[in-house]
């Protein structure tokens, strides 16, 4: 969690770009890229509101996923 807050932080404060971010904050460039997409995608950049800190930025950015309905019929 901390990592995406430092990831946001890194792109909109210091300007930096993804692999130089990748290195400060230890995490694949991929991994640095997805969280600027998905903050990009929900419409957040830098400081986060005071709501969004901890468990709901992550709720926000990485979802749960909806329970799809199964090619099989329940058990009877």
């Amino acid at each position: 969690m901390r990592r995406i807050q430092e990831v946001l932080c890194l792109h909109y404060d210091a300007g930096l770009g993804i692999r130089a971010i990748s290195r400060s904050v230890k995490a694949s460039p991929s991994t640095v890229r997805e969280h600027l997409i998905r903050a990009k995608v929900q419409g957040l950049s830098w400081p986060l509101a005071e709501s969004l800190y901890d468990a709901r930025l992550l709720r926000r950015l990485y979802p749960l996923p909806a329970h799809s309905a199964s090619r099989f019929p329940p058990p009877e």
